[in-house]
């Protein structure tokens, strides 16, 4: 996952990898994550440590409350997909607001798990398309009915 915002304002995309802590993509240095209670954490990096307390998550809007050092902080996690979807136009906001459903990415539609008429409810898978010998199953971003 990456970390795309905090409290509301856009961040650099920090993500955690192999141990190392990645800024835009760049190492940063390495990273260290102790887990000191069922909902909290020691982050060390860079010389510095934070104590971290983990206070909810919203999964539909991808938040994560926390509270670093003592003071809260809202941060959006989104992972490499949902960022390239949001980059090519169909991110959630924008998918609730078209008529219709259209792939992320070229490829074979391997199988149609819906008709003309059917009604379908937010989640529903629509589509299974084959790109790149992998299969990804669209799925219905809002109630509604298959029109074509």
């Amino acid at each position: 996952m990456l970390l795309t915002s905090v409290n509301g304002l856009p961040a650099h995309l920090l993500e955690a990898h192999l141990g190392a802590l990645l800024r835009d993509g760049q190492p940063v240095g390495p990273l260290t994550v102790t887990q000191t209670d069922p909902h909290a954490y020691t982050v060390v990096q860079g010389g510095r440590s934070y104590r971290v307390l983990v206070l909810g998550f919203d999964p539909d809007n991808h938040m994560l409350r926390l509270q670093v050092n003592g003071k809260p902080a809202t941060v959006t996690l989104k992972d490499r997909q949902q960022l390239y979807a949001e980059r090519i136009g169909v991110n959630g906001q924008a998918t609730k607001k078209l008529l219709e459903l259209r792939a992320p990415m070229p490829g074979l539609v391997r199988a149609l798990h819906v008709a003309v008429g059917q009604v379908v409810q937010k989640g529903d898978p629509l589509v299974t398309l084959e790109a790149m010998k992998m299969e990804n199953v669209l799925k219905a971003t809002a109630e509604g009915t298959v029109t074509a």
